[in-house]
């Protein structure tokens, strides 16, 4: 399952349940970034017993509204209640730094790793 678009890249390996994101995205609000939020949603609905891990260290870009979406996410999962979730991302992509310690502030469960 993936959503490919001119300058991204989202995928979800489901034999790890890892999503993979590469790329820059600038998508317009939350109608444009709805299939990405679904299929997310998707990998969360799916491991409610299990884990579930964003592996952000390929995306280079992400503007305010996908890191809304991002966050809106995590707070779902925190919700559910029965999701572990792992979020790996780069030291060296600027946005990531501030951006990803902030979902643990979210869902404290989270675990977050920046390499």
């Amino acid at each position: 399952m993936e959503v490919i678009g001119g300058d991204y890249r989202v995928g979800v390996d489901a034999e790890t349940q890892t999503a993979s994101f590469s790329g820059t995205l600038r998508l317009n609000g939350a109608d444009e970034y709805a299939p990405i939020q679904e299929l997310l949603d998707e990998l969360l609905s799916n491991n409610q017993d299990g884990g579930c891990t964003w592996d952000l260290r390929e995306l280079q870009f992400l503007n305010s509204s996908g890191i809304n979406m991002l966050y809106q996410l995590v707070i779902k999962a925190r919700r559910m209640g029965n999701v572990k979730m792992r979020v790996i991302g780069s030291k060296e992509v600027a946005w990531q730094g501030k951006s990803l310690g902030n979902m643990t502030r979210f869902m404290p469960g989270l675990e977050l790793s920046v390499e």
